[in-house]
């Protein structure tokens, strides 16, 4: 089980099949033997917001939790080819889109992908694409 709403969401991604490491709050910067981390990966970041909803007796027991999930990825290999994935970014929206979060250390009523926009920067030659997750949760 999960121990926060951030490792619910990276296990139910890892759960997806994507083929990429999923990382909590930052990715390493090198791998064991000191070569830098490849891309893509993906990194999840938990409690952007937190906004109480309250319920019919005025008392908040439920919350939305956003919780922002971005990819990175190279646009282009060493030699000038391209690098970045043509299904990888669509894979994973769809895969947040449809998020299952049995592993929640509390009750999630419902997950929503919110929203998502893409960065690309030809000076690290590499591309962030960025997603929102609203989690509907108990306090």
């Amino acid at each position: 089980m999960a121990a926060t709403t951030g490792g619910a969401v990276k296990a139910g991604i890892e759960q997806a099949g994507l083929g990429v490491p999923v990382f909590r709050d930052r990715a390493p910067d090198t791998k064991p033997d000191g070569t830098d981390f490849p891309l893509p990966f993906v990194v999840v970041f938990e409690g952007i917001t937190r906004t109480p909803v309250r319920t019919g007796d005025n008392k908040s027991k439920r919350m939305i939790e956003q919780v922002q999930v971005d990819l990175y990825e190279n646009i282009k290999n060493p030699d000038g080819s391209r690098a970045e994935s043509y299904t990888l970014a669509s894979d994973l929206s769809r895969a947040l889109a449809n998020l299952s979060l049995p592993d929640a250390p509390f009750h999630i009523f419902a997950s929503r992908l919110f929203n998502s926009f893409r960065v690309p920067s030809e000076e690290t030659n590499s591309i962030r694409n960025t997603y929102t997750v609203n989690v509907y949760r108990n306090i």
